[in-house]
């Protein structure tokens, strides 16, 4: 869904933006397979529903199974999966990639973003897990999807969701979380 801004003339006394317009859809997904990680809330899934209501088939993925999710795309006429997955561990994704099948696209959404004192006893072991997630998590979504996609032969397309925070860092944003999104 394509959204669009238009601004305000001066003597509109409404909101500094108009009302976004929804226009048609731009994209047509039907026949895709999509797996998202971090569906259980925020960016993924959001992403999950935008892409079903595209016409592509969902696989939902997060720690904690995303059932309500995948039953909301079964809704809509789309094929969907809900599975518990960490995504630091390797053979765990290796096991859902195999019971996703041949997927056109992944979209990796797993991230975690704790704001804790850097100064407190535990902080290490917080940085330690959010690299583990953030850093890790995507290398191995990305080297046991891409080789799935290269072998069947016909590719696709892996998007890793980043974090503005990883490139200017910010006060809002914790010190171990932009460190990660940096990469």
């Amino acid at each position: 869904i394509c959204l669009t801004l238009e601004p305000l003339r001066r003597d509109d006394t409404r909101s500094r933006f108009k009302r976004a317009k929804v226009m048609n859809a731009a994209f047509d997904l039907t026949g895709q397979r999509i797996a998202i990680t971090g569906a259980a809330g925020g960016i993924g899934s959001a992403t999950a529903k935008l892409v079903a209501e595209m016409g592509a088939d969902v696989l939902v993925a997060d720690l904690e199974v995303p059932n309500a999710l995948a039953d909301y795309i079964a809704s809509k006429g789309r094929e969907s999966s809900a599975t518990s997955l960490d995504v630091t561990d390797r053979a765990a994704v290796e096991a859902w990639a195999a019971d996703c099948g041949a997927v056109t696209a992944l979209i990796d959404c797993a991230a975690i973003c704790p704001f804790d004192d850097w100064h407190d006893d535990g902080w290490d072991d917080v940085a330690t897990r959010v690299f583990n997630i953030n850093l890790q998590g995507p290398l191995n979504l990305t080297r046991v999807f891409m080789k799935g996609m290269i072998d069947r032969g016909r590719g696709g397309r892996i998007a890793l969701v980043g974090s503005i925070a990883g490139r200017i860092g910010g006060v809002a944003a914790a010190p171990h979380y932009a460190m990660a999104k940096g990469g």
